[in-house]
């Protein structure tokens, strides 16, 4: 049960970045405080005509990000599931 927590918690916070980076390079607007940088990069990209590219570094970068913290969730979940 644990690990369907930790797999559905990490699919919701992926599905937030993402949706964040698609209104920052498509709008011009972050969803979020997190998502300015993609904005201050992807939103001029947009304009020139490359926001495939400005979405896909977006997702690439999430993607990166999520198999680094997952990779210790991984390793850290059994051992704090024998102490509790």
């Amino acid at each position: 049960m644990p690990y369907e927590f930790v797999a559905f918690s990490m699919a919701a916070a992926v599905a937030c970045t993402v949706g964040d980076s698609f209104a920052g390079v498509y709008i011009g607007i972050p969803g979020a405080n997190s998502a300015a940088a993609t904005m201050v990069e992807g939103f001029p990209l947009t304009k020139k005509g490359r926001s495939s590219y400005a979405i896909a570094l977006a997702v690439t970068t999430s993607g990166i990000q999520g198999l680094v913290w997952i990779l210790p969730v991984i390793i850290i979940l059994p051992v704090y599931l024998n102490f509790v």
